[in-house]
């Protein structure tokens, strides 16, 4: 069994590793960090290789954007313009179709029999599961076909606590958008309500 882990470097993340390692102890698990320019990106890039380090047998990141002069600008296709205000960037609200894209593409080229994915069905709209189909359908090639897995798709954040709570890498996670720790959005406010504070920027 080949699996291919689609790591953020989140919560989600690290009880998805968790679990993949716990149920398949003798798998190669490769983790694949996707980054597409979102201010985050030291933070999650430093705690996806934790993960990868704790649960994976082999760690990439995938860096989907270019350098212009000192300025990130990512490809158009995974994030808007950067705002007025902080030079920030969105992504676009249909990002996860191109993680999967993405995913399947290296899948196959490297020979995967498994993509793990940790899409959640809280996290998305209505639309994303038109297009879910749509992608798949498109991604079908003759012959063996990577099979996308979504363990924690109907999760509720309380059973993925209860699975990653007393793991060492559970503060070494980064869940803002942010490169800080910005405290209002819909993850710090998770982590605020389950008493898990930030430390990952630190590499101790």
């Amino acid at each position: 069994m080949k699996v291919l882990m689609l790591n953020g470097g989140g919560l989600d993340s690290l009880c998805m590793a968790k679990l993949a390692r716990e149920q398949n102890p003798d798998a190669f698990i490769q983790s694949l960090c996707v980054s597409y320019g979102l201010p985050s990106e030291p933070h999650t890039a430093k705690s996806a290789q934790r993960i990868a380090d704790r649960y994976c047998n082999a760690h990439e990141a995938f860096y989907m954007q270019k350098q212009v002069g000192e300025q990130k600008v990512s490809a158009s296709l995974f994030t808007t313009s950067p705002t007025a205000a902080g030079n920030l960037f969105r992504h676009v609200p249909h990002y996860g179709l191109l993680l999967i894209v993405t995913a399947y593409s290296y899948a196959i080229a490297n020979g995967f029999t498994h993509i793990l994915c940790g899409i959640k069905k809280e996290a998305r709209s209505p639309e994303f599961f038109k297009y879910f189909e749509k992608t798949l359908k498109t991604a079908k090639l003759t012959g063996s076909q990577p099979i996308l897995e979504t363990p924690l798709f109907d999760a509720e954040f309380a059973l993925i606590h209860h699975v990653i709570k007393d793991d060492p890498l559970i503060t070494k996670t980064w869940s803002c958008n942010e490169d800080h720790e910005c405290g209002v959005c819909v993850k710090c406010q998770l982590r605020k309500k389950f008493a898990i504070i930030y430390d990952g920027g630190n590499d101790a």
